[in-house]
């Protein structure tokens, strides 16, 4: 084989600084699915959803060769936070530290792609996401 190839998928989540609320739902229709879709295509970052709530980012994305989750993150979040602040006049807007990620099975990428387009609807109905990262972080927050 002379080329490589990789099936490595992620889905990857962050949160505004202490959990402060932001953004609505017309927000992430209007701009932030744009937003982090160009931000991703500029960077070579193979994203094939994202959708969050009103303090908060789920991301699916697949890892290509020589790519790794850090630098992902960090580019995603230092971008989105430069042009939020600039675009949304949000001037003491802030991503939280650090993120979440977790590997994601080929076979189960329609399930997180259907969870992550479902975050509002579910985050409205059920869950409130500080319970939520109660449930993915459990103790060790």
């Amino acid at each position: 084989m002379t080329r490589s190839k990789a099936e490595l998928w992620v889905h990857m989540v962050w949160n505004t600084k202490n959990f402060e609320v932001h953004f609505t739902q017309v927000m992430w229709k209007d701009y932030l699915n744009d937003l982090f879709f160009s931000i991703s295509e500029q960077y070579a970052i193979d994203l094939h959803q994202v959708n969050g709530y009103n303090n908060h980012v789920h991301a699916l994305i697949r890892l290509r060769t020589g790519q790794n989750v850090e630098d992902i993150a960090r580019v995603l979040k230092s971008i989105s936070c430069s042009r939020i602040k600039s675009d949304l006049k949000i001037r003491k807007f802030s991503w939280q530290e650090g993120y979440y990620v977790c590997s994601v099975s080929p076979d189960r990428v329609v399930n997180v792609r259907g969870y992550i387009q479902r975050q509002w609807v579910k985050h409205e109905r059920v869950v409130k996401y500080k319970e939520e990262v109660l449930v993915i972080f459990g103790e060790h927050l």
